[in-house]
């Protein structure tokens, strides 16, 4: 099956990074085709993030439009918007987009993993803090893009802890929440079930939703 998985950036070295690493490890020893795309690329983080994995391709990088630099002072925006373009370039060639870095699960991929849910964290801002009409008025534009216009509900997403699936289910209402946890071996049992899961090959048990 022919994979790809999609970072608005690699350009910084994190455990987020890592962890989207090591399900590129983990898909391919898995039997599948997957090729990695980002919009940002640094190689000097790309050395250190891959200074212990044998023989991983190095990503794609796809040029976004000109008109995304209007963007480049609302990084939230930007990053909402630049990935959604490219995860929809991607639906047309690949067999699954599985996208690992904004926390919300995209309306043009087959499967999320989600670190923390912004847009729970937008919405404390809003009631925990004094904040001016603008920017009100961007975090109530930012909060529907996470939970209406942007995003498919229905979509399995992944997480790296029963907590953290507890905050998806409250964002998003969906039971369809996985816990991964690295490294490249743990994660794949989980990744295997995730496949089927979005493929509508299976419906996984529910046993094994959080």
């Amino acid at each position: 099956m022919n994979i790809a998985l999609a970072l608005y950036s690699l350009s910084v070295v994190g455990g987020g990074e890592k962890l989207a690493l090591d399900m590129y490890r983990a898909l391919r020893d898995l039997g599948h085709e997957v090729d990695l795309y980002t919009t940002r690329f640094d190689e000097r983080a790309w050395q250190v993030l891959t200074s212990d994995i044998d023989n991983i391709q190095r990503p794609i990088v796809v040029g976004v439009p000109l008109i995304f630099k209007f963007f480049d002072r609302t990084k939230t925006l930007r990053e909402l918007l630049v990935t959604s373009y490219l995860v929809r370039r991607l639906r047309l060639h690949y067999d699954l987009v599985i996208e690992t870095q904004t926390g919300v699960p995209l309306r043009w991929t087959d499967a999320a993993y989600v670190h923390f849910p912004l847009v729970e964290i937008l919405r404390f801002e809003w009631n925990e803090r004094r904040l001016r009409l603008h920017e009100k008025a961007y975090d109530s534009f930012i909060i529907w893009l996470m939970t209406s216009a942007l995003v498919d509900t229905s979509r399995p997403m992944m997480a790296n802890s029963t907590w953290t699936a507890k905050y998806i289910r409250k964002a998003y209402g969906s039971q369809r929440v996985y816990v991964v946890h690295p490294p490249v071996n743990l994660i794949k049992p989980c990744l295997k079930v995730l496949v089927a899961e979005a493929l509508g090959h299976v419906s996984c048990p529910r046993r094994e939703l959080l």
